[in-house]
């Protein structure tokens, strides 16, 4: 009943696969027609994984998977490309720590997306852009948490652990005021690499501009992120990342999307603008 309601929207649908082990698969609805009393293979597994998650989706929406050590990644559901068969492992969706697993899955409708599907455009190459330029405070968190982690396993004082943590963060976040500095003076080059029109390319441009501009906010609660998951508080992590998200991110693009006439520059700016309340709550809280 449900596969008979999303056909008749008017969208292509397609079912978003998710494992233990953090793969996720992107397949069109109509690879499970007509399935038989015998069932059909949907997914091959590797070896000690297990399917957490699936779910229908279209692609004006985004995946949000959540890890249980409290973690949890957010990207466009065409980022993950459409696999032509079912006898297929899919890709990687998140990487995984030690003893970390997938718990959940949940897709959420892009509310930047009720102010056109030009938006819609120039947002996947905004956010294309920003996964790849997030390397560099991503890489910076990990480094923050192995060391300090190391730091307190080798019973370090107190004083000493602090000063190489403001350390290790103040690198983060120069680097990428540095990174994004370069993101923006670069913005309007790579829209042109995308066969799109003009006004998303546009489009595209000032989004990578807000993107950078939130970059060194990006890398600051990152670190804290990190800072406190090597002391262990793998509940407060859970509440500063994911609770955070549904929390404070997803109401607020809701009511400014559905409940103002906000352009869509401004809109996005205001939500992205949310992580540096977050970066002061980690400042607190570090």
């Amino acid at each position: 009943e449900d596969v008979e309601r999303v056909k008749e929207s008017g969208k292509e649908h397609f079912l978003m696969f998710a494992t233990a082990s953090g793969t996720v698969r992107r397949n069109r609805m109509s690879d499970f027609d007509s399935i038989r009393a015998n069932g059909k293979i949907a997914m091959k597994l590797d070896e000690g994984d297990s399917l957490i998650s699936v779910l229908p989706c279209t692609e004006d929406q985004d995946v949000l998977l959540t890890t249980y050590r409290g973690r949890a990644i957010r990207f466009a559901v065409p980022e993950i490309r459409v696999f032509a068969g079912r006898n297929s492992t899919g890709v990687r969706g998140i990487t995984l720590g030690k003893d970390d697993r997938i718990i959940g899955m949940a897709m959420l409708n892009q509310s930047f997306s009720t102010r056109g599907l030009d938006v819609v455009a120039a947002q996947n190459i905004s956010s294309t852009i920003y996964n790849l330029s997030s390397v560099v405070f991503l890489s910076m968190g990990n480094a923050v948490g192995i060391i300090m982690g190391q730091m307190l396993g080798a019973n370090r004082s107190e004083s000493e652990i602090r000063d190489s943590n403001r350390k290790l963060m103040f690198t983060s976040v120069f680097s990428c005021l540095i990174f994004g500095g370069l993101m923006a003076a670069a913005s309007g080059l790579f829209p042109k690499i995308y066969n799109t029109t003009d006004d998303v390319r546009a489009l595209a441009t000032k989004l990578i501009c807000i993107s950078a501009m939130m970059m060194p906010f990006n890398a600051y609660t990152n670190a804290c992120y990190f800072t406190l998951r090597s002391g262990g508080k793998t509940l407060v992590t859970f509440l500063f990342d994911s609770c955070y998200v549904w929390v404070v991110c997803v109401p607020l693009a809701f009511i400014l999307s559905r409940y103002t006439t906000l352009a869509i520059i401004p809109l996005y700016a205001i939500c992205q603008s949310m992580d540096m309340l977050k970066s002061a709550i980690g400042a607190y809280m570090v």
